[in-house]
C-alpha cells in the first residue's frame, strides 16, 4: 500500500507497516529532516486523518488541511499524486 502526494511546500506518504497500521509521514520540501512521523487515525474513501495533540491533518488526492483545535492553518492544494490506484508510476 502507497499513497504519496506533494503540495507547492509539502510532501505526504502514506506507509503501511508489517503490523497493518498506516503511518502519516509529512514534511516540508525545503526541510524534509524535520518529517513528522505519526499513526493514521481514519481511512476515508479517498483520504487519511492523522492527529498530533490538537493538530489534525487531512490529506486526500486533492488537498492537504492541516488544523489545530478543529480550526483549519493551512490548506494546499496537491500537485503531484501516486497512489496503488493511479495511473502513475510511483
Amino acid at each position: 500500500m502507497s499513497f504519496y502526494v506533494e503540495t507547492s511546500d509539502f510532501f505526504v506518504n502514506i506507509c503501511r507497516r508489517p503490523n497493518g497500521q498506516l503511518i502519516y509521514i509529512r514534511g516540508q520540501k525545503n526541510r524534509p529532516e524535520n518529517a513528522i512521523k505519526i499513526p493514521v487515525i481514519t481511512e476515508e474513501g479517498t483520504g487519511y486523518v492523522a492527529e498530533d495533540g490538537n493538530t489534525t491533518y487531512l490529506v486526500t488526492g486533492a488537498t492537504l488541511s492541516i488544523a489545530e483545535n478543529g480550526r483549519t492553518i493551512n490548506e494546499e492544494q496537491v500537485t503531484y499524486m501516486c497512489s496503488e490506484f493511479s495511473e502513475k508510476v510511483c
